[in-house]
């Protein structure tokens, strides 16, 4: 029994141990799924804080894109792509405000290329005339020699000896045959450069030799040292005029553009023009501060002079007078470098380009971190080329300032504007009278259509990018071939505008293709619709296979300006004035098998200058003179959305999936609208005069624009392309103090 009590015992407790750790592995398992689901949390919460902390970071440095446009435009691109990167990291897409930054600042920036001389003395920028390269001369002190570069190759050319400092001048030749080089001994060594041979030596001067210049014709070259200024013929080494050296800190000479007359400074704030042949004085000028640089205009009349001051005096050589003073600010140290464009518009000084015309400041050269000590332009003034005391020689771009490319096209104002199916081509209309067939891409011009009397108002791609149709202020309507360019039949039908109008816009304005062209190619009994309206109050739809009127319609009411067909093919809207005493427009949809009216939409306060159906072909959207956009609901007439912005409309286009509308107006933006909501997405500037019209490439990337100041301009709209087209801007990387800045890091990150 004894035993048997032992063994129930025992059992009792061998249970109640297994109950205790039992309990005890429940409370060890609560704790670790409570510790789990704490870490869990902590990691979340720890997550959260660090998405925080980088979106945080990534609004900074867009804010620091922003505030750098008018100060740095390729900072602003740097922080703003650093901004980017973060954003896309998170999974987020690019937000509107930084699209927006990129759009200004790509624009903005018009540095193409920066060249750091490494440490050496930057003698001379110039290009070579005859293949228009940008070129360097570098000097190596202790060498004693000098190096041209071709800088877009980071070539160097040749390599000869010469005895330089930093404030030395070498002269190349207009033609790129010769560059003279101080030598030691008060000699200049001419060189020919296709050789590396020495041509010539002038002797002549007792101090030490500083600096030459060739005159623009390359048969005078003048050279100056501390004691003496030596014109010379530069054909035969003959000496034809020396003068005394300025007593200024700045001693050089500067020929008249036809190489009769050289200017020089005198006594640290005149400026002296003296006549060649004979020596004697034609000009002197006195100022109130110290002379540093000048520069004569292509037509020698105008003598610009870089003083000490905030204002820069220009002379008129003949009469001597102060013909003009540009406001210049503070150009630290000092203005040391200034030239005319080629063409006289305009003119350089330092990091500013002014209109000589007006005076008007055109725009600044934001890049460098010191003064720039040379400059020059190229042949064709497209392109302007700058040394620094930062070190670095670089290289801007002067034309129109864009995005993808701005051409000037027409002479005059640019009408309309359409991208082929493909996207591969454009077509422009303009007032000259005539298309052009651009590439896309490059903005190189194809074909020019030549075919009208009068200005060209409308252009279309047929549906499958084998014809163009263009519509004039002459009253035709012509057929081109796109491939060729060429010509295939002329379509007469429109008559006399009504009474009314304006001058702006006569005879026929626009013109669509019908979608249905697709499945009429090769097919004879199949027509191609083409559909035309003008001024006349006429619509009319052709064949364009046969040149057949298919059928008309006539507005009752005042002249028609747009016309769109469904993507389906079935409907035609159009777009009419308004009576001339009461320009009230509307939109009236159509049906293309009966010719019927389908429906009318009023409420315009002004033309519907342009119209255009979604995609899916269940919304029209239209655009007035007074700058009210709609978007419509094409079967029941109602407005969907009221687009409310710019004082004046002019063109108006679905992008993409139709999610997105673009509009051009009077004051030369372009908006993108989200097209469900109404809400303005972005605002793109370049154009100085109301956009005519724009088109959207087939993929929805880009918008193309024609504009009343005479370019046609291609804007990049689809995020991924921006920051692309942002990059490839870029000539360089953050400077270790704008990682410190900007960055917040001591040590810049690798450039990627």
């Amino acid at each position: 029994r004894r035993r048997a009590e032992a063994e129930t015992r025992r059992a009792e407790e061998q249970t109640h141990t297994a109950r205790r750790l039992r309990g005890r592995a429940a409370l060890l398992g609560a704790a670790l799924f409570l510790a789990v689901v704490l870490g869990i949390v902590a990691a979340g919460l720890g997550r959260q804080a660090q998405e925080r902390a980088r979106v945080a970071s990534a609004r900074e440095l867009a804010l620091a894109a922003l505030s750098n446009l008018e100060v740095d435009p390729e900072r602003s691109i740097l922080l703003a792509l650093e901004s980017a990167q973060t954003w896309s990291s998170l999974g987020q897409p690019l937000p509107y405000d930084l699209q927006d930054t990129l759009h200004h600042a790509v624009q903005s920036t018009r540095v193409r290329l920066a060249w750091p001389a490494g440490g050496q003395d930057i003698l001379y920028v110039g290009f070579d005339l005859q293949g228009n390269r940008p070129l360097a001369v570098i000097g190596e002190r202790q060498a004693g020699q000098v190096t041209v570069w071709e800088l877009e190759t980071n070539r160097a050319l040749l390599t000869l000896p010469g005895h330089v400092n930093q404030f030395t001048d070498v002269a190349l030749s207009p033609d790129g045959a010769f560059l003279a080089v101080p030598a030691d001994d008060g000699v200049v060594v001419v060189w020919k450069l296709d050789s590396g041979q020495e041509w010539r030596r002038l002797s002549g001067h007792s101090g030490e030799v500083i600096g030459a210049a060739y005159s623009l014709d390359g048969d005078l070259l003048a050279t100056y040292s501390t004691v003496e200024q030596i014109v010379w013929d530069a054909g035969s080494g003959k000496k034809l005029l020396e003068l005394p050296a300025s007593t200024s800190e700045t001693n050089m000479g500067v020929f008249s553009p036809d190489g009769t007359q050289i200017a020089t400074i005198a006594d640290f704030r005149a400026i002296k023009v003296i006549d060649i042949a004979s020596g004697r004085e034609r000009f002197s000028g006195e100022h109130d501060y110290d002379v540093i640089s000048f520069a004569f205009s292509p037509d020698g009349s105008r003598l610009a002079a870089g003083v000490r001051s905030e204002t820069l005096p220009v002379w008129d050589v003949e009469r001597g007078q102060i013909a003009q003073e540009l406001p210049i600010g503070r150009v630290a140290p000092q203005v040391e470098a200034i030239a005319y464009s080629q063409d006289g518009t305009r003119l350089a000084v330092a990091d500013i380009l002014f209109d000589v015309a007006t005076g008007r400041e055109l725009f600044r050269l934001h890049g460098h971190q010191h003064g720039i000590s040379r400059l020059a332009f190229n042949a064709d003034d497209t392109r302007l080329i700058t040394a620094s005391y930062d070190g670095t020689v670089r290289l801007w771009d002067l034309t129109p300032a864009h995005e993808l490319f701005a051409r000037p096209a027409h002479g005059g104002m640019v009408w309309d504007v359409a991208y082929s199916p493909d996207g591969t081509l454009l077509a422009t209309a303009g007032i000259d009278g005539s298309a052009i067939l651009w590439e896309a891409g490059s903005g190189h011009p194809v074909h020019v259509l030549a075919g009208h009397t009068d200005v060209v108002h409308g252009v279309a791609f047929s549906p499958d990018g084998q014809l163009v149709a263009t519509t004039s202020a002459d009253q035709s309507v012509i057929l081109w071939q796109a491939a060729t360019g060429q010509k295939l039949r002329t379509l007469i039908g429109h008559g006399d505008d009504k009474p009314g109008g304006i001058p702006l816009a006569r005879g026929v304005m626009a013109a669509a293709f019908s979608p249905a062209c697709l499945e009429a190619t090769g097919v004879a009994s199949q027509p191609c619709p083409l559909a035309t309206v003008g001024m006349d109050g006429k619509l009319i739809v052709w064949d364009s296979q046969t040149g057949e009127t298919l059928f008309d319609y006539q507005d009752a009411v005042g002249g028609l300006k747009s016309v769109a067909f469904s993507p389906d093919g079935k409907l035609l809207a159009i777009g009419s004035t308004g009576e001339p005493e009461n320009p009230i427009g509307t939109a009236t949809i159509l049906e293309v098998a009966s010719g019927d009216i389908l429906s009318t939409m009023p409420g315009h306060a002004g033309w519907v200058w342009d119209l255009a159906f979604s995609p899916d072909g269940q919304r029209l959207a239209t655009v007035d003179y007074r700058g009210v956009g709609r978007v419509w609901d094409v079967h029941t007439g109602e407005t969907l959305v009221m687009l409310t912005g710019p004082p004046s409309g002019f063109s108006v286009a679905f992008c993409s999936t139709g999610d997105r509308l673009a509009t051009g107006s009077g004051d030369g933006t372009i908006t993108l609208w989200d097209a469900a909501t109404g809400l303005p997405l972005l605002s793109l500037s370049g154009h100085e005069a109301p956009v005519g019209a724009l088109a959207c490439s087939p993929g929805g990337d880009y918008v193309a624009t024609a504009g009343f100041d005479g370019t046609t301009r291609v804007f990049v709209v689809q995020p991924d392309r921006l920051v692309a087209l942002a990059r490839s801007r870029l000539t360089r990387s953050f400077t270790p103090e704008e990682c410190i800045k900007y960055l917040h890091m001591d040590k810049c990150p690798a450039a990627q």
